[in-house]
């Protein structure tokens, strides 16, 4: 008799996601601030000179500035990637481990979808609306910033455009997210492995 491949647990696969969301956006965040400033930026800036600046102005954690509003979204959007990811594979994967629909090496595709599609609704859109509102306002230059932190930003941002007002652009993150993220990993990711 085959060996029964058991689903992992999902409670495992969110601590670990989360966890993994945080420090690669700790260890990312940098890159993330220097490319939203060049983009909010009116002169043309290069990336060394955003950099030199913001050391010369605020030292090194000054490129750390608007971590929170990432950190605070990192840890739920990997949980929910890697748990929806173990969801998804489970409904497609049978009692014994058998593969349900027979859909072989689609069935990592097929999960990766539904994953990033959660991912996108739960997390991706709310997250980027917010991002792109608040840093936005602190760089705005008509009067002082709107927003005081993040939660007065969240929830101003809330009373004002309502609760789709985050929502907005949900429909291309869906596709950024499930498809062109996973149609990459399953062309690209075999290559690197042989």
């Amino acid at each position: 008799m085959a060996p029964i491949n058991k689903g992992k647990h999902q409670g495992k696969a969110l601590v670990a996601g989360a966890t993994a969301g945080v420090l690669e956006i700790c260890t990312t965040y940098p890159i993330e601030y220097t490319k939203t400033v060049m983009q909010l930026s009116t002169e043309k800036l290069t990336t060394g000179q955003v950099i030199k600046t913001t050391l010369k102005e605020n030292g090194f954690l000054g490129l750390y500035r608007g971590l929170p509003s990432m950190v605070y979204f990192a840890a739920p959007k990997a949980a929910i990637r890697f748990s929806s990811f173990e969801v998804c594979t489970n409904l497609l994967t049978g009692p014994h481990g058998e593969d349900m629909f027979h859909l072989g090496s689609a069935k990592g595709f097929i999960a990766g979808l539904g994953a990033g599609t959660a991912e996108a609704i739960f997390v991706t859109t709310p997250q980027e609306t917010i991002k792109v509102r608040l840093i936005n306002d602190a760089f705005r230059t008509d009067g002082p910033p709107k927003y005081k932190s993040f939660f007065h930003g969240v929830s101003s941002i809330v009373k004002e455009f309502g609760i789709t007002g985050v929502y907005k652009g949900l429909v291309p993150t869906i596709f950024k997210v499930s498809t062109v993220r996973f149609i990459i990993r399953a062309c690209f990711l075999p290559c690197l492995i042989f």
